[in-house]
This record gives C-alpha cells, sequence and structure tokens, in this order.
C-alpha cells in the first residue's frame, strides 16, 4: 500500500511513482485523501484506490508513504520519471461538459490560481491578492478562475471582473479541476496543488514563485525537472509580485499574439501526440535502466516506440542503451529513427558516431562526428570522440590534436586527458603520457580506467611494483573482468595456504594464463594444494605444471570444493615481482609426450631443412588486433630462404587463405591442432617459432622452445621497451617496428637473422648427412 503523508499538491507529485512499484510485480494499492480520489484511481498500474484513513481491516503486505518513493527509487535530478505527464485525460463527456460551460472557443484560455490554503504555514509567502493580477487582465484573453476557497478581499473584486469566468462551485473534486483544465490553453497560478495537477496531465502551466521558493522548484532556473510543461516566474527580491506580474503578463502577450497569427505557440501540451502507455513505457524503461535491468529497459522502450513511432526521447533512449549493450545495429535502427525526428541535433549525431565507430563503419562514423561538430562545436564529448576514432585508425596525432581541442573546452575532462595519455603512449612519449595519466588522476582520484592504464605505462617501463598494484583495477573497469561470486574467501597473500585447498584461475586471454600458470608452483611450495582452472584450450597443457595437484575447465562448476581463491594475474603482485625476480623464466611447461611429438615428426617427413612455425595473426576481435597483426603476405620475403616453414595459424582470414593456397612451401596443419597440447607437440618438432604478439609466443616460451616475437611499435606492457630480450621467456628474442606500421622493416630484421641461422644450421651436426 502507498499511502498519502503529506497535502494534495505533494500526493500529486510523488503519486507518479505508482506505476513504477507495480512494474516491479507489486500489487498497488493507493490511499489518499478524498478530493484527489477519483483523479488518481485511473492511474496506470493501480489496483485499487482507496480514502486516506481507510479502515484497519484493508488488506497489504507492505506499506510505503509517498514522499518516500523519491529515496526508495534513487531518484536524482536526471532521473525523476514521468516528467512528461503521468495522469490519464480526464473522460471526454466531463471535458464536453465544461466546454459547454465555457462556450464558444474565441479566444485564448487561461486558468488563474492567486492564492493557497490559508492554514498553510508558508501561506503569507506564496499567496498573493487577485488585485495584484489586475495587469494580465488588460491581456485578449478568456480568463477563468481555478480558485477553490476565494478570500472575502478577493470576492468583491472578482465580482467587478465580469472578465474572469467563476464556475468553481462546480469542481467538486480534483477530476472535476482536470477536466475544466483540459479546456484550457494554460494555467497561471502560485505554488498549489492546482500547478501539480495541471503538470501531472501535461498542461502547460506557469508558476508564480516567491523569492525563497519550496524545496522542489529549486533555484536559478525557469523550468522544473519535475514536470516538462511548467514554466518557473520568481521573485527578483523579497515579496516583489509586481515584478513577477509584469513578467508573465509580457510572456501572456507574446503567446497570445502568436496564437492569433496562427504561429506555432510557445509552449505546447507536452503528451498531445504520444499516448500516456508510450510515455509510462518510456519512463519504466529509464527506471529499470538506471536499476540495470537491461533487458528489460530495452523491452519498455521498445513498446514505447511501438506505441508511437514519433516519440523522440524513446528512440534516442533506446538507442543509448542498446549501444552501451554493444548491440551496434539494433542501436542504429532507433538514431535512424531519431535523425528522421530531429536532424539538427549535434548530441544525436554524436551518439550514432560512436555506434558506427563501434560497428567499424569508420567513413561514416568520421562524418557523423563531423556534422556534430559542425552543429555544435562546443561539445567536447564529441572532439574526444572524434580523437578516439582517428587513434583507431592510427592517425595519432591527429587523435592528439582532437583531444586538446576537447581539453580547451574542459581543462578538468579527467577521460581525455586519460584517452591523450594512451595516444602520448603509442607516440611513445613516454614522459608527456606520464604527466597526463597524473594530471587526470588529480582531476579524478582513484579512477579506474585511468589508474589501469598508468599501471600499464609503469610496467612497460619496468616499475613493476606500483604497476602490478595499479593493474588490479581492471576488475572496476567498466567493460571489466566478470566477478565470479565465490563464497570463499580471496587470497591476497595475506595468510598462512598451508594445509589448504587454493583455486587459481585464469581471468583474462590464452596468453596471460600461459604466462602466469608459472607461479602455481610457488603456491604449491607454500603448502597449497594448488587447483588450476584455464580455459579448455589450454587445460591438458597446463595440467602438467609442477604443483598442479587438478587442472579443471573454466568456468568450474559451483560445487568445487577449495578454500581460497586467486586470479591468475594477481600473483606477480601477491609474490612482490620485480624484473629480477621473475620466476621460471627457463621453461615450467613439460615437454610435451614424446609419442605425440613422433606423430607430428611423421605427418612433417624428414627433418633435411631448417624447421620455422609461423603465426602472422591473433584474435580478430582483439582490441588491439589491428596493431599487432599482419597479413601473410607480409612474410612473403621470408619464405625465400631454405628452410620449410610450417604454419601454426589458427583462424586464418579470408585473405590470408587465398595467399597460402598458392604457396606449397609452406606446411598447413593446422587443422589437426585440436588444443595447445597438440600445438606444443608440433612446436617440439621445430628448429623456431616466429610469430606475432599471440598467446602462442607464451607457449613457446614456456616450453623453452625458441622464437621470435615481431612486435608493433608500441608493443603491450609485458614485452618492456628498447630491449630485444624477455625477461618472462628466455628462449625469446624480439623484433620491434622501428616506426608505426613498419612491419617491412621487422620483416628484414627477422629474414636477416633467419639467414644466418639457417646457413650455421646447414653447418652443423642436426643437418642431414653431417
Amino acid at each position: 500500500m502507498l499511502h498519502a503523508d503529506e497535502a494534495l499538491g505533494d500526493s500529486i507529485q510523488f503519486v507518479r511513482y505508482a506505476p513504477m512499484v507495480a512494474a516491479l510485480g507489486a500489487k498497488v494499492i493507493l490511499e489518499v485523501r478524498p478530493a484527489v480520489r477519483p483523479l488518481l484511481a485511473g492511474l496506470s498500474g493501480v489496483a485499487h484506490c482507496v480514502d486516506r484513513s481507510s479502515t484497519p481491516s484493508l488488506a497489504f503486505d507492505l506499506h510505503c508513504p509517498l514522499g518516500s518513493l523519491p529515496l526508495a527509487f534513487g531518484t536524482r535530478l536526471d532521473t525523476i520519471p514521468l516528467a512528461e505527464s503521468y495522469l490519464p485525460a480526464p473522460p471526454a463527456a466531463r471535458v464536453k461538459a465544461w466546454e459547454d460551460r465555457l462556450g464558444p472557443r474565441t479566444r485564448f484560455r487561461v486558468g488563474l490560481v492567486w492564492s493557497g490554503d490559508p492554514g498553510h504555514n508558508n501561506d503569507h509567502n506564496r499567496s498573493m491578492a487577485l488585485r495584484a493580477l489586475a495587469p494580465l487582465l488588460d491581456c485578449d484573453v478568456q480568463f477563468v478562475s481555478l480558485q477553490k476557497g476565494i478570500r472575502d478581499r478577493d470576492r468583491a473584486f472578482l465580482g467587478e471582473r465580469k472578465d474572469i469566468v467563476d464556475l468553481t462551485d462546480q469542481l467538486t473534486d480534483f477530476g472535476e479541476t482536470a477536466a475544466l483544465m483540459s479546456c484550457l490553453d494554460l494555467v497561471i497560478s502560485v505554488d498549489t496543488s492546482v500547478v501539480h495537477l495541471a503538470g501531472a496531465l501535461g498542461v502547460p502551466v506557469w508558476t508564480m514563485l516567491p523569492f525563497n521558493p519550496d524545496w522542489r522548484w529549486l533555484l536559478n532556473r525557469d523550468d522544473s525537472p519535475w514536470y516538462q510543461s511548467m514554466r518557473l516566474f520568481r521573485q527578483p527580491k523579497r515579496g516583489d509580485w509586481t515584478s513577477v506580474v509584469d513578467s508573465v503578463r509580457l510572456e501572456l502577450e507574446r503567446l497570445v499574439s502568436a496564437s492569433r497569427s496562427g504561429a506555432q505557440q510557445h509552449q505546447s501540451k507536452a503528451a498531445t501526440t504520444t499516448s500516456q502507455d508510450a510515455i509510462l513505457s518510456n519512463c519504466l524503461g529509464k527506471l529499470l535502466w538506471q536499476r540495470k535491468r537491461m533487458e528489460e529497459a530495452v523491452r519498455h522502450f521498445e513498446r514505447a516506440l511501438k506505441l508511437d513511432s514519433q516519440y523522440l526521447e524513446a528512440a534516442n533512449n533506446c538507442g543509448r542503451l542498446l549501444f552501451n549493450l554493444g548491440r551496434y545495429a539494433e542501436s542504429l535502427e532507433c538514431l535512424n529513427v531519431a535523425e528522421l525526428l530531429e536532424s539538427k541535433s549535434a548530441a544525436l549525431y554524436q551518439m550514432r558516431g560512436a555506434c558506427l565507430q563501434e560497428a567499424n563503419r569508420f567513413a561514416e562514423a568520421e562524418a557523423d562526428y563531423e556534422r556534430s561538430i559542425a552543429l555544435d562545436p562546443s561539445q567536447a564529448e564529441t572532439h574526444n570522440n572524434f580523437g578516439l576514432l582517428h587513434a583507431r585508425l592510427g592517425r595519432t596525432e591527429q587523435a592528439v590534436a582532437c583531444f586538446d581541442r576537447a581539453l580547451e573546452l574542459r581543462p578538468d575532462f579527467s577521460a581525455v586527458l586519460n584517452n591523450k595519455a594512451l595516444a602520448l603512449m603509442n607516440l611513445q612519449l613516454l614522459d608527456d603520457a606520464f604527466a597526463a595519466f597524473h594530471t587526470s588522476l588529480a582531476v579524478d582520484p582513484g579512477n579506474a580506467p585511468t589508474t589501469y592504464n598508468l599501471a600499464t605505462l609503469q610496467l612497460l617501463t619496468g616499475d613493476f611494483e606500483r604497476g602490478w598494484l595499479g593493474r588490479e583495477a581492471r576488475w572496476k573497469l567498466p567493460v571489466g573482468l566478470p566477478e565470479r561470486g565465490f563464497s570463499q574467501p580471496l587470497w591476497l597473500g595475506d595468510r598462512p595456504i598451508e594445509g589448504k585447498t587454493l583455486l587459481l584461475h585464469a581471468e583474462e586471454g590464452l596468453g596471460d594464463a600461459i604466462q602466469f600458470a608459472r607461479y602455481a608452483p610457488m603456491a604449491a611450495a607454500l603448502g597449497a594444494r594448488v587447483i588450476l582452472e584455464v580455459q579448455p584450450p589450454i587445460r591438458q597443457l597446463l595440467a602438467g605444471v609442477p604443483g598442479v595437484a587438478d587442472c579443471i575447465n573454466r568456468p568450474s562448476a559451483s560445487s568445487l570444493a577449495f578454500d581460497l581463491h586467486c586470479p591468475l594475474g594477481a600473483l606477480p603482485l601477491l609474490f612482490g615481482t620485480r624484473l629480477d625476480t621473475i620466476p621460471l623464466a627457463e621453461s615450467y611447461v613439460p615437454a610435451p609426450p614424446a609419442a605425440d611429438v613422433k606423430a607430428w615428426q611423421d605427418r612433417l617427413g624428414p627433418h633435411d631443412r631448417f624447421r620455422v612455425g609461423l603465426v602472422w595473426s591473433g584474435n580478430p576481435d582483439h582490441k588491439n588486433d589491428h596493431n599487432r597483426s599482419m597479413a601473410l603476405p607480409m612474410l612473403a620475403p621470408l619464405l625465400d630462404y631454405d628452410a620449410q616453414f610450417v604454419s601454426l595459424q589458427k583462424g586464418i582470414r579470408d585473405q590470408d587463405r587465398a595467399f597460402l593456397g598458392e604457396r606449397p612451401d609452406i606446411v598447413d596443419l593446422a587443422a589437426q591442432l585440436t588444443d595447445f597440447s597438440e600445438t606444443a607437440a608440433l612446436i617440439g618438432c621445430l628448429d623456431l617459432v616466429i610469430s606475432v604478439d599471440t598467446s602462442v609466443v607464451h607457449l613457446a616460451g614456456a616450453l623453452g622452445a625458441p622464437v621470435w616475437t615481431m612486435l608493433p611499435f608500441n608493443p603491450d606492457w609485458r614485452w618492456l621497451l628498447n630491449r630485444d630480450d624477455s625477461p618472462w621467456y628466455r628462449s625469446m628474442r624480439l623484433f620491434r617496428q622501428p616506426k608505426r606500421g613498419d612491419w617491412a622493416s621487422v620483416v628484414d630484421s627477422v629474414g636477416s637473422e633467419l639467414e644466418r641461422l639457417v646457413s650455421a644450421w646447414r653447418g652443423s651436426d642436426k643437418a642431414p648427412g653431417a
């Protein structure tokens, strides 16, 4: 049961939450004062409406005062629900009865209220005498009194003014007042329950406020977030109703003039074209979005659009939410609807540009950003998004210029400072990048993306002590790692684990899991029974890591028995890893079974040439794929050397498949690489692996197999800078781009070294006939 706990105006204001309570699955009983009961009985979601002070025998399970609902729903200024309107339109028969009483509509109709309840403790401040409105009466308008409880001082003046229609003796309840309001073009009132009624109906209403207004009207604004059809007129100083009435009179004259000329009215009813059901569905969508019930929110926005295909706010809301959910094609459909309704919106083109960018439709995204900036160049967010697009396309200098423009507009825009720092990292202007990260954190301390990105730079430059700590912010990223929800405690190295069962679980990619599995033996050395939970393709491979009692697939069953858990990626922090203390850099994954290796030897045939495994691209869905992968034809110069090349490449792309089909000098048995154990066995037959930065290089390094890793100009943090070896894998050698995108130089360097290695192999005792 929702029960009125304050005055009539408060009840009308807060009853907007009743449909939202009903949307949570409750049967809603509404208990209000008799004067508003018939009006509110038709509110959507209200199963039963009773008079206040209802009988104690009323059956209900829970109750809540209406005035507590804004707190219950976590209402902020930007989440006030149903500001358009929420009360159902009065019955047509009642409206017609009032039209008949008012007579022919020959002039603009304005309802008037000049005083509230004389018993109110603020009545002396918020009410005025009717005579104070006399300047308005000179306007060519049909004035209609909505004033109940007319005071003696006003009754005489009202009797002298035949230009004010007074039928208030027939206003028996708020249902009748609502019907009369539906016949008017505008309501002008002091702060009484009438303004709430007009706003809740979506009727245009001008509210005249004292110098010190009630809390709900806020300060320094002429609109109300509670009612979209409302305009506020404020006293410039205490008691100055004259200035208020003068301002109202000037605006009313403009409105009447516009009405006479047939021009667009200054203010129109908020819900004339949008049905109450559509408005309610849109509002419920916003509520459910706020409560993170995303799929339900989408359904409500879609229903609002189905009820009213011209509903701009619902189209925008649905488009934004679908974008946040990564459903870009559907988001674009909604945003395209919004563009048809409002083609001059800079915010719309900014949002659509971001959606097109995520859908990899870069040329269209660029065009939309340019449209947005042309419409409104003052939006820092648009310049930021445009900068992100430039960065995505490798135009790093242009990206920095966009970020700088955004910062000119908003110097404290922490997200832009973070993005600029990342761009500076990509240019390897590391001192400038550090400065930008620190400035961003000064503006927004503890910001997770900035903390994580700064940690990446710290790790890249060898500052492991601070880097590992900051890297834990990855759990708080907007699109962060999923919490597993284990009931067992997280082990942070803060308690003994001797005799305990410890679950170490992979939380990132395959390469990360292989890299950090080296810590499993160290955890076991502390006396724990270690269970390792990893992705299925690497489970068999890592089951043989020393100290691992059991290796299981991710995600494990909820019934798994263990005492403590820890993500693999947190272990370098827990063990205090520094550059000079990285464990097991020689190898830690056991050699594959001899029978598996022999099976691959048989497939490959005689070992009469130097054998080289090749990998040229990684996961196409990786956010850095465009930077770290290359096309297979880029490796063509290597194929001129007298070596047997073997493809280790999984997921061959269409652009590479044709080239691979034309090169019989590359042995392709990748279809038989069913998991990483098979890949390990194949690597055991090779003399060298040459690969871009993928999980294969971690596999080769963990096996101790020779591996040459080809890196982009701005490498992943784990490969550090300005060195050709890796402290993580002793058998690895690094080949770096000298400038962005320059794979040709990398392949040339690899080719020169490969030629020397092949020549040396030919002269060694490994060569056939030696």
